[in-house]
């Protein structure tokens, strides 16, 4: 049973929103960080802070001086996201509400992902400090079809605000403060057997730390995504390889050809649509500094599974990454370290065809399918596996502990 609740959020009291918000804070570059602090009342002030104290002290002010004000009573919010990607339009809705912690042993919320020590450390000494959440935690959940009727009919009204940020991209807000249907929305999530995390591992942890060891605020601010939303989509994050200068199409022929078919092709665009016609399929495209680019596609007759010794289960042996990184990677090319990733796949082939990485493997997305079925079965998916997209912006909402 998943539990949410109701919640008086803060916001920007400005018709400016945008310049206000961001980016999530494990996305933000340096260049884009110096940007977004130019504004003194940006969130990236409270985010990201260069001291934690000070961002509880602005805070403070940012709500004594009015810039931040509450809505005018605890309610749930829908979020709609309007977007594009590879020149096609996509839309998003969420839920925006408050999510109980569990742990993840209760298996109501499922991890999908590890997490680092070091990034739950900064969460959590600026949780400590603010006891406040400036932006949600990504979550999936499956098996409410009627939520979708109530969010259909509350979008026909005027949003609280809409925002378009500096990607193009429209973010919108509506507000359901009716009490019947805010508890009607709270039952149909009460069967709902769990939620999966896509993105702010860190958060949700830090959150079960600091109630843990502090008794207080079991709750965590949520956005909650249909997985059947159309607009719920995975990047694949591209393997770079540097300082080794052996892998060649060569090698890789002389390597691999027992596993795979390979083809050369011509171009980036054509080795693009090549990977998107065999999404089904294990298939990967291959960028060396010299010669063609390689299509990369495993013989039907191989079954993966076998050539894979760690104690996953199958499933979790035949997820494309899995397969490039232990099979190709790791036990074809000898290559445990100097790897770096990209989410841009024309980036990762240019900065190889330059010269400054040596080789690219370009991947095809996960599918929610399978982050749904590694996940349920308690497992975690190999690093660098999804990359949820657009992610919500920071600073949309303010959930302040306690009001």
């Amino acid at each position: 049973m998943v539990e949410i609740s109701p919640f008086r959020a803060y916001h920007y009291n400005s018709d400016e929103i945008d310049t206000f918000v961001s980016k999530p804070y494990d996305v933000i570059s340096e260049e884009e960080k110096a940007i977004y602090k130019r504004n003194p009342y940006n969130i990236t002030h409270l985010e990201l802070p260069t001291n934690y104290n000070d961002a509880a002290q602005k805070l403070k002010e940012w709500i004594n001086e009015k810039k931040l004000i509450p809505r005018d009573k605890k309610s749930i919010f829908i979020y709609k996201m309007n977007f594009s990607l590879k020149g096609e339009d996509f839309e998003r809705i969420a839920l925006l509400t408050l999510l109980k912690l569990s742990s993840f042993e209760e298996k109501k919320v499922l991890p999908h992902e590890m997490t680092f020590s070091k990034c739950m450390d900064d969460r959590l000494n600026l949780l400590r400090a603010t006891k406040a959440n400036f932006s949600p935690v990504f979550m999936i959940y499956r098996g409410i079809d009627s939520i979708k009727e109530i969010i259909s009919e509350q979008i026909k009204n005027n949003p609280i605000y809409q925002i378009k940020d500096e990607d193009g991209f429209l973010h919108q807000v509506w507000e359901i403060n009716d009490d019947k249907l805010i508890q009607e929305i709270i039952k149909k999530f009460n069967g709902v057997e769990s939620v999966i995390i896509a993105d702010g591992h860190h958060r949700y942890k830090t959150a079960l730390k600091y109630h843990k060891k502090e008794g207080k605020n079991p709750y965590i601010m949520a956005y909650l995504v249909d997985v059947d939303d159309p607009g719920l989509i995975i990047l694949p994050t591209h393997r770079l390889i540097k300082d080794s200068n052996a892998i060649t199409n060569k090698v890789i022929k002389e390597k691999l050809s027992d596993l795979f078919e390979i083809k050369e092709i011509i171009d980036e665009d054509l080795l693009f649509q090549e990977l998107e016609r065999n999404k089904d399929n294990t298939s990967f495209g291959f960028a060396s500094k010299k010669g063609k680019l390689l299509l990369l596609t495993m013989k039907k007759d191989i079954n993966p599974v076998e050539k894979i010794s760690t104690k996953q289960s199958d499933a979790w042996k035949k997820l494309d990454v899995t397969i490039l990184n232990e099979i190709i990677i790791k036990k074809k090319l000898g290559i445990y370290k100097n790897l770096e990733f990209s989410k841009n796949p024309k980036k990762s082939i240019k900065l190889v065809k330059s010269g400054i990485m040596d080789a690219a493997f370009i991947l095809n997305s996960t599918k929610i399918t399978e982050v749904e079925e590694i996940t349920k079965m308690g497992e975690l998916m190999p690093h660098k596996s999804t990359y949820f997209y657009p992610k919500p912006l920071s600073g949309i909402l303010i959930w302040i502990h306690n009001n």
